[in-house]
């Protein structure tokens, strides 16, 4: 059973109002140690989060390096446009040369 009294006067020494501290109180007044996690239950969430947070990191770096493969895919097909277009500029300007056309 939780001293709800105690923990008011606590509390209120640490600068609560009374109010706040006695709101405090009663909103503990209805835990019991059954409601409290256990330190093996905490333990226990530890190790699922750890699990989960490791396997979004993986999802994360996977998706990272596929969208970073196709970047660069994208990236060597402007280059290569590019270079299309260069060499394209090039054969126009020697036909306007061939033909006489400035």
């Amino acid at each position: 059973m939780i001293d709800t009294l105690k923990i008011s006067r606590e509390l209120e020494a640490a600068s609560l109002t009374k109010v706040q501290a006695e709101a405090i109180a009663e909103a503990l007044a209805g835990v019991t140690a059954s409601d409290l996690a256990s330190k093996a239950d905490l333990k226990d969430l530890e190790l699922r989060l750890t699990k989960e947070i490791s396997a979004v990191r993986q999802e994360i770096s996977t998706v990272r390096d596929q969208l970073s493969g196709r970047i660069n895919v994208i990236l060597w097909a402007v280059c290569g446009l590019s270079g299309i277009t260069w060499i394209l500029q090039i054969f126009g300007m020697a036909i306007r040369h061939a033909f006489g056309q400035p």
